[in-house]
């Protein structure tokens, strides 16, 4: 499997939390903010992933280690939020 679908099903995987955080915290105040981070981090790994200039980036190692300390991140504030 190429290593940039990895990083595709990571930013699905986000925008798609972020939009079950969204609707399921409706009540709560400050719900868009935080929606919208995951949303918004889940759509820049996505977009990153397909480009073809960073797309080369993505596959250095470095880069990809700090890619997923983020995505776990995020998913981490998403469940606990």
């Amino acid at each position: 499997m190429n290593p940039l679908n990895y990083f595709r099903l990571a930013g699905y995987t986000l925008f798609a939390i972020g939009l079950i955080n969204w609707r399921y915290q409706t009540g709560t105040s400050d719900v868009a903010i935080h929606s919208a981070i995951i949303i918004l981090t889940g759509i820049l790994i996505l977009v990153l992933s397909f480009l073809p200039s960073t797309s080369k980036l993505l596959l250095k190692k470095p880069l990809q280690q700090i890619i997923w300390v983020l995505f776990i991140g995020v998913l981490i504030y998403g469940v606990v939020n």
